[in-house]
């Protein structure tokens, strides 16, 4: 409650995936309620907002200290901005949960804790998992006595990473080895700290540095061993690895405790009175039939809450809930226990020893070549995986470009050359858009649905950017526009249909709502251009696999396990896949060519191998049992009718599933390329062996 008896009044700093979980967890709990959310993107803070009937948006946390409408605030911004966001809200005196890590460094943590001590703010640090119901049962066991005395503690943690699988390589923790371990290493370090009390690093042995981008490279992989009152531990660290495992084993004086994390599965073994062989059989027994509750009350939870019958059964949200409703208990008492600030200033100063032991490679020194005071050609959203290959084609025919993105504050090769000027914002900023657009004669339009998971932003993200961008650059008097839309926006279901760049969008209502969006993105491009403005140029890449992106296509299937795709069809049918260099030489070829105005393109390469011998030629390179199980179209369509019945009976409005929609996703249309190949002078890649190399190869290196 607050502190005069009312409800407490919070505002959520941040806007983003984690705190949509906070404010649906808040909304659950009683004394509480949302005063306004915090954003410097508004339409997404409005979004939040609405869906929990939040009163008030901001766009900077200083609104919210001088607004005085919060007692407490959740700070779930990036972690480089956690310490410049909370120390002028602990000095304005309001209680703060922060996501981990704590703060950037050391001294900043440090800091944040001096000012809540001079001001009587309570400062807490939310350590995901400290509050996940498997760890509680583990906690609840060691403090029972039932397994004696806890001596030492092994935990392996390799879990995936989705940016590094996405080339998403330009997020903070890519920058060091240091961030890396803030914002994932302090996951397994915190439930350690939990187990055997504050850690001290006794050894530190790094893994090879792997190499991020040209000239840089990062230690994902540690082998430590720590510390504590309590007991000792050690903890094998892999971040990025392919297969998620997360498990801890707790070695006490009179039996061991088996924690599976990913599985939210606890075993104990404790000794028995009989024969050693019958106690043997009767252990065995006793954790096959826990394993079997516990992952049979796993699926009741989750069944029951798809029916709408039973409260988020994901443990994810149920460690926010659990962290957010001891937060504001504590408040009451003004302690808060495990969520306090000093095991989140510990653990910032651990990760910097442990990256202290081995210091990151040093990056090459920058190109030196004078800086063009303009660039004729502007790539928006150049930032990601297309994008950058787009750049340093353009660049090695000597053409200087500028790049809008929303995140440049460290870019990666090739943006780092002193030739692209760097413009960070979005198709929403239109400060920043006029900026970039100043001089500009042609753009490229990269720009993605920016994260968004409901269909209607994923269109307003596509669509209404793409026109925005479209009237900004006819205002600008830009000359050539380039969308770079998707084969995903065609029909692709009849294997008798051969697809040319003039095969029509697939206007039909019942497409997945990035192919809708990008089918109409190019009807409102069209539309637009026909009143005026830059020339018009559409280009659709197909699957577009190479370096810099994971290895594992969504055209292939849906990958439930990394070891496991789920086809959407047999598998056996061609599929359109293409060089992310080959995509970078048609756009760079598309800006200059003349007399294409209003043409569309398919850019799909010369090497057509079927989803089976993909994966085949994966799992050679690699190493890895990669398995193709196909799927029959009817079978599919059953089990999303069956997902969709369940989500409408537990109120949830979806629409139903499309049959149209899982057969365009088998791709099982053939491709003819001839008229990009005749009017760009396009060639892509048609030898199998470079294609291999350039496709497969690359990732053979990546770590197991």
């Amino acid at each position: 409650m607050g502190r005069s008896g009312s409800p407490r009044r919070i505002a959520l700093v941040g806007a983003g995936h984690v705190a949509a979980a906070h404010a649906e967890a808040i909304a659950g709990l009683p004394g509480l309620r949302i005063a306004a959310i915090v954003d410097p993107v508004r339409e997404r803070a409005e979004r939040l907002a609405l869906r929990f009937a939040v009163p008030a948006v901001l766009s900077a946390a200083g609104e919210l200290a001088a607004a005085r409408i919060c007692e407490a605030a959740h700070v779930l911004v990036p972690p480089p901005l956690h310490a410049a966001v909370a120390a002028p809200l602990l000095a304005a005196g309001i209680d703060l949960l922060v996501e981990k890590p704590l703060a950037a460094s050391g001294g900043e943590a440090r800091a944040l804790e001096a000012e809540a001590a001079r001001t009587g703010s309570i400062l807490g640090c939310h350590h995901n998992y400290l509050f996940h119901p498997a760890f509680l049962r583990l906690r609840a066991a060691l403090s029972s006595g039932r397994l004696g005395r806890l001596r030492h503690v092994t935990s392996i943690f390799a879990l995936p990473l989705r940016q590094l699988e996405a080339g998403r390589l330009d997020h903070w923790m890519f920058r060091s080895s240091l961030n890396l371990l803030l914002e994932q290493a302090v996951h397994p370090l915190s439930l350690l700290d939990a187990l055997v009390g504050p850690l001290r690093l006794e050894d530190a042995r790094p893994g090879p540095p792997r190499r991020t981008a040209p000239g840089r490279a990062i230690r994902t992989r540690w082998r430590l061993a720590l510390e504590g009152p309590l007991g000792t531990a050690q903890l094998e660290l892999t971040l990025g690895a392919p297969t998620p495992v997360w498990q801890i084993l707790c070695a006490c004086s009179d039996g061991l405790a088996r924690l599976d994390v990913v599985d939210g599965r606890l075993a104990l073994e404790l000794p028995g009175h009989r024969h050693e062989a019958l106690d043997r059989w009767t252990r065995a027994g006793g954790l096959a039939f826990g394993l079997l509750r516990e992952s049979g009350g796993d699926l009741l939870r989750a069944a029951l809450h798809q029916l709408g019958l039973g409260p988020r059964a994901d443990g994810f949200f149920a460690t926010v809930l659990g962290a957010v409703a001891a937060f504001h208990t504590g408040l009451d008492r003004r302690e808060v226990g495990p969520l306090e600030a000093a095991r989140g200033r510990r653990l910032v100063e651990l990760c910097e020893a442990i990256a202290a032991v081995a210091p990151d490679p040093p990056r090459p020194p920058r190109p030196v070549r004078p800086a063009p005071v303009r660039a004729e050609i502007l790539l928006v959203g150049g930032s990601g995986f297309i994008g950058r290959a787009t750049v340093a084609a353009l660049l090695a025919h000597d053409r200087p470009v500028a790049v809008l993105a929303r995140t440049l504050d460290d870019p990666l090769p090739p943006l780092d050359d002193p030739r692209v000027l760097l413009h960070s914002g979005d198709v929403r900023d239109a400060a920043a858009l006029d900026r970039a657009l100043a001089g500009a004669r042609s753009v490229v339009n990269l720009a993605h649905a920016g994260g968004a998971e409901e269909p209607a932003a994923i269109e307003r993200a596509i669509v209404d950017g793409a026109c925005a961008l479209f009237r900004a650059a006819a205002s600008a008097g830009v000359q050539r526009f380039v969308q770079l839309s998707s084969i995903a926006a065609l029909w692709l279901g009849d294997p008798r249909a051969v697809v040319t760049g003039a095969t029509p969008v697939d206007r039909h209502p019942g497409r997945a709502p990035y192919a809708r969006a990008k089918a109409l993105a190019e009807l409102r491009l069209a539309e637009l251009a026909a009143g005026g403005g830059p020339e018009l140029v559409i280009l659709r890449p197909g699957l577009v696999v190479g370096a810099g992106a994971g290895p594992l296509h969504s055209g292939l299937g849906t990958f439930n396990r990394p070891q496991h795709c789920l086809g959407w069809n047999d598998g056996r049918n061609s599929l359109p896949f293409v060089l992310v260099e080959d995509v970078a030489e048609a756009i760079s070829r598309a800006l200059e060519v003349p007399g294409i105005a209003g043409r569309a393109y398919n850019l799909v390469g010369g090497v057509r191998w079927s989803a089976r011998q993909y994966l085949a030629e994966l799992a050679r390179a690699t190493g890895r049992p990669f398995t193709f199980h196909p799927q029959p179209v009817w079978r599919q369509q059953l089990l999303e009718l069956g997902k969709w019945t369940i989500k409408r009976m537990g109120g949830r409005s979806v629409p139903p599933p499309s049959l149209r929609d899982l057969r365009s996703r088998g791709l099982v249309a053939r491709f003819d390329t001839s008229d990009v190949e005749r009017d760009l002078g396009w060639r892509p890649v048609a030898d199998p062996a470079v294609f291999r190399a350039r496709a497969i190869i690359v990732h053979a290196d990546e770590p197991a």
